[in-house]
Parts: structure tokens; C-alpha cells; sequence
């Protein structure tokens, strides 16, 4: 019983690191790759176009504080 209990586990885990780490791989690319265009996208337009980006479409931005 010991031994197919190990052998179970062994099977579970290994099966499920193989079905799962291709889709863990594929999220942290494309978040490194949203970050490579906003950074991308700050350092060619400057750091109030990144920020445009984050709001979302129906959000609009705050207007400028007057001093």
C-alpha cells in the first residue's frame, strides 16, 4: 500500500507540474512584455504617457492642479 500511495503521488505532481508550468511561463511572458512596452512607451513619450495606460479606456484623466 506504501508503495502505490508513492507511486500515486510521484504521478499526481509530476503530471501536474508538466500541465501547469507551460501556462505559468506563458503569463509571466506576457507580463514582462507589458512592461517592456510601458516602460518602452515612458521613456520615448515621457512618464505621463505610461501612466495614461493604466487608467483604462473608461476612466478619464484628472485635470492638471493649478498653482
Amino acid at each position: 500500500l506504501y508503495h502505490l500511495s508513492c507511486a500515486a503521488t510521484w504521478i499526481f505532481f509530476s503530471s501536474s507540474a508538466i500541465l501547469f508550468a507551460p501556462v505559468i511561463f506563458e503569463v509571466e511572458r506576457a507580463q514582462m512584455e507589458e512592461a517592456q512596452r510601458t516602460q518602452q512607451k515612458q521613456v520615448l513619450l515621457g512618464p505621463s504617457s505610461a501612466m495614461t495606460n493604466m487608467n483604462g479606456p473608461g476612466m478619464p484623466m484628472a485635470p492638471p492642479v493649478q498653482r
